[in-house]
């Protein structure tokens, strides 16, 4: 496959190892992320930073130093509240009134960002930024769980030697599932992230950009917005040969998708509107997810 430029989408910064793999197939890259966000390279120094595009989202929608401590307000809240911090958080901002379900301390996190905005257009810039920055904390979350269980599967068994001859010795952890087979976030979640994403860098990507994402159930979410229109698997689809860094084989799912007509009602929902015309790709390792 011809390298080609491509955008990641919705995640907001990469791992070493995903970023060696997408710059094998695909460059540059460009990488939206909010404003107050660590860059989005870890280990950057082992990889060649010079085909990734950073952009954060345009001045107007900066918001003012209290959204640093309103941050880190939340993300205490979310580390002693590790069952329930992400999720509950994500559904009290889809509600115009928090709930009375919604716990006091985001309630009142909530109604202060209310306070120290001006108008409804910064509290949504501020909602979309506090989305992402928290949806990057999951993944990376996730990241480190998904690391730590590849370590486990690489182990030995701890029964290995203490077996008898032609019995299986291999890892106990084997059989365990990979974090990629379970579902990301909840549908409701992924519309927020989407919705944070295109209200922040909406205004970035140009008609027909092709979007990078790692994750199937992105990836499925968007396929299931286009179910009912004329969606096409694009010819970019199919396995890719493992080159240079690559740890084994990749797969690239890349979908073509429709472009809606100017009809209002065609365009309410703002996600579509923005995806409109756009080509998808998943990558992944084979055998993953």
């Amino acid at each position: 496959m011809t390298k080609k430029p491509i955008t990641l989408f919705p995640h907001t910064y990469t791992t070493k190892r995903d970023l060696e793999r997408i710059l094998i197939h695909f460059a540059p890259l460009t990488i939206y992320q909010p404003w107050f966000m660590e860059g989005p390279i870890p280990g950057s120094e082992q990889a060649d930073v010079s085909l990734v595009r950073v952009q954060p989202p345009p001045e107007g929608l900066r918001p003012d130093e209290n959204f640093v401590r309103l941050l880190s307000e939340y993300q205490l809240w979310m580390s002693q509240n590790r069952d329930k911090g992400y999720a509950t958080f994500l559904r009290a901002t889809s509600e115009k009134v928090p709930s009375d379900d919604t716990p006091w301390e985001i309630r009142q996190m909530l109604q202060k960002m209310g306070r120290d905005s001006h108008d409804l257009s910064q509290e949504n810039t501020l909602k979309w930024h506090l989305t992402l920055h928290l949806a990057r904390q999951l993944e990376e979350n996730r990241t480190e769980v998904q690391e730590g269980l590849e370590r486990l599967k690489r182990q030995d068994s701890p029964l290995a030697g203490a077996i008898e001859d032609g019995a299986s010795s291999k890892s106990l952890f084997q059989d365990l599932p990979s974090e990629e087979t379970y579902p990301f976030v909840e549908k409701h979640h992924i519309r927020q992230v989407l919705e944070a994403w295109f209200g922040l860098f909406g205004g970035y990507p140009a008609d027909h950009e092709t979007l990078l994402t790692l994750s199937r159930p992105v990836m499925d979410y968007v396929t299931e917005m286009f179910e009912d229109r004329d969606l096409t698997l694009s010819r970019d689809s199919g396995k890719l040969t493992p080159k240079e860094s690559d740890s084994g084989q990749v797969e690239v799912i890349s979908k073509d998708l429709p472009a809606l007509s100017d009809n209002k009602n065609e365009r309410k929902d703002p996600i579509l509107s923005h995806l409109s015309g756009k080509t998808i790709i998943l990558l992944r390792e084979q055998g993953i997810g």
